[in-house]
């Protein structure tokens, strides 16, 4: 039997969003479909489960490495990554970038990283 989507309803929470018309114009309903996003992570245990405990872990699984310059320099950045939490700012980087398909990173006067939610 070939997957048919007509057949779908919607019911609770999302009986409000027309989704042919969201879908028509990507662009303009940009706030809906991270809404949408919001909630099937937040609903959808498989979907919540895949991104959280499976995509953003895989990409922070390899270590990195700094290469080619000498031991006082890898110290200098190997400190200023441990001062602004470089691991924490990354797993929050890959867990918007897997759950909106977008992330927003802003430097800080203070050198400081920041992800703010794309809405």
């Amino acid at each position: 039997m070939t997957y048919n989507d007509k057949s779908i309803t919607f019911s609770g929470n999302l009986t409000s969003y027309d989704y042919d018309s969201i879908l028509r114009d990507k662009q303009k309903n940009i706030v809906r479909l991270y809404e949408l996003s919001d909630y099937y992570v937040d609903a959808d245990p498989i979907f919540r489960g895949i991104i959280k405990n499976v995509y953003t872990p895989f990409s922070l699984a390899e270590d990195y490495r700094l290469i080619g310059a000498n031991e006082r320099v890898k110290r200098k950045y190997e400190e200023y990554y441990d001062r602004i939490n470089l691991r924490d700012r990354m797993r929050s980087i890959f867990l918007q970038y897997y759950k909106y398909g977008n992330c927003f990173v802003y430097l800080m006067d203070d050198g400081s990283l920041i992800t703010l939610p794309v809405h």
